[in-house]
């Protein structure tokens, strides 16, 4: 059975991720940590409300906490140079982005402001996506 040749970083890329990288795996394992304790906080109001709606309740929890937790796998490779890590990244804040314009028709005041909020990190997260620098990290080939 044939072995792959060890893999060495490339000679004119720097040891560390630059700072744009860390920022934005950074605000992406924030994310997957805010759906993460979102699923949680539904699962425990819906078990104190004793909701008849268990249905939808797990199917956030599952849904959400598995996002979540995808969301923190993608900030590790990110920081460890993962070409991968970029097509979840934008998936997630295109997706976020479409939900927040979503809810602005007949929303509560603080609801808009939420996902108001939610709609300004996506468009940061996705600003830093596209970052020069950051694309030049994952993009360029190792070795």
């Amino acid at each position: 059975m044939a072995t792959l040749p060890a893999v060495t970083p490339d000679s004119t890329m720097p040891e560390n991720p630059p700072t744009q990288l860390r920022l934005l795996a950074l605000l992406t394992a924030a994310e997957g940590l805010i759906m993460i304790g979102y699923a949680l906080a539904d699962l425990v109001v819906a078990a104190i409300n004793d909701s008849d709606q268990w249905g939808a309740v797990w199917f956030v929890v599952v849904g959400f906490g598995l996002w979540g937790v995808a969301l923190l796998w993608t900030a590790r490779g990110l920081v460890r140079r993962r070409r991968w890590a970029f097509t979840p990244v934008v998936f997630t804040q295109l997706m976020f982005g479409i939900l927040a314009i979503s809810f602005f028709g007949e929303a509560s005041l603080l609801a808009k402001i939420s996902w108001g909020a939610v709609l300004v990190l996506a468009i940061v997260i996705l600003r830093l996506a596209f970052d020069r620098t950051v694309r030049e990290w994952l993009i360029t080939p190792l070795g």
